[in-house]
């Protein structure tokens, strides 16, 4: 081995050594940036009261191994806002664990799609624009074109109703016969 190969080899084993040092071999504590440690506290209040505690304590080791491993108070900072980045969806999911993420989007579109009236009143204006826009565009001929696109457009709303499992509630009204007894007894 040459002088300058050892002299790299010694060079690299104690860089390697001394990146894994520890409070007892060196005497001095890691600097943790008080920033990022506010940072995360006030984050951690975000989510559910019975789970702030233990996220606070997580958050607070990742910045103290952070720093053991040399980390600035710059990047402590930056691992602070990446948690910020996450912990709307870290709160979604410690408070509702049991459900999808779009849990909210399906309930409305099953309630939607449970009735006639706003199925279509919600769906029908875009549909009827759509029709009428190609008609402006392009005449009656392209027009017509759009009315299969239409009936696949009905079958797929009756199909995501019986995948769903979505029963069509009627609007509560008196049965025809009761009509018919008011008629005659008036």
């Amino acid at each position: 081995m040459t002088g300058t190969e050892s002299t790299v080899k010694a060079n690299t084993d104690t860089t390697d050594e001394s990146a894994f040092t520890d409070v007892e071999t060196t005497g001095v504590p890691p600097i943790v940036s008080n920033t990022a440690i506010r940072m995360t506290a006030a984050l951690a209040r975000l989510l559910p009261a019975d789970r702030q505690e233990r996220y606070i304590a997580e958050f607070h080791v990742e910045l103290f191994d952070l720093a053991q491993a040399k980390a600035t108070r710059a990047m402590q900072i930056l691992y602070a806002l990446q948690e910020m980045r996450q912990i709307m969806r870290l709160r979604a999911a410690l408070r509702t664990p049991d459900q999808p993420r779009f849990h909210w989007l399906q309930r409305l579109a099953y309630w939607t799609l449970s009735s006639d009236i706003r199925t279509w009143g919600v769906l029908g204006p875009p549909i009827a624009l759509a029709v009428v826009n190609i008609f402006r565009v392009q005449g009656w001929g392209s027009a017509l074109f759009t009315i299969p696109g239409i009936v696949a457009f009905y079958g797929g709303v009756e199909w995501l109703r019986k995948h769903w499992g979505v029963t069509v509630t009627r609007r509560k009204t008196r049965s025809n016969e009761a009509r018919q007894d008011e008629r005659y007894r008036s």
